[in-house]
């Protein structure tokens, strides 16, 4: 084990953040589209709110909300990378053959 690991003492990762400028669009692609729950969801700041979505069962999120003042939401790949039992089922929703049980998210 690291110093670093031993003196942060982190023990998983809680959420990862994934800047979004439609809210309720995302939530339609997280949660009825994937399949995710949504777990939280509350205002944040002036028109704004902050939801979390995780696969059912699991402690890690995913935290959809505004990006930074002054700086665009989405655009680029998310680097999250979900597993999959079912690899046939997301290859005919995205209809484009993948290779393996994991995915990259397109937002």
């Amino acid at each position: 084990m690291s110093k670093v690991q031993s003196r942060l003492n982190i023990t998983q990762v809680g959420r990862v953040c994934v800047t979004v400028a439609d809210t309720d669009r995302a939530i339609d692609f997280y949660v009825d589209t994937l399949g995710f729950e949504k777990v939280v969801d509350v205002p944040m700041g002036e028109n704004m709110r902050w939801v979390e979505v995780a696969v059912s069962g699991t402690p890690t999120t995913i935290a959809l909300a505004p990006p930074p003042q002054g700086t665009p939401a989405g655009g680029v790949q998310t680097g999250i990378i979900l597993d999959t039992t079912s690899i046939a089922g997301w290859c005919s929703w995205e209809q484009n053959p993948r290779v393996g049980r994991s995915f990259w998210l397109p937002f």
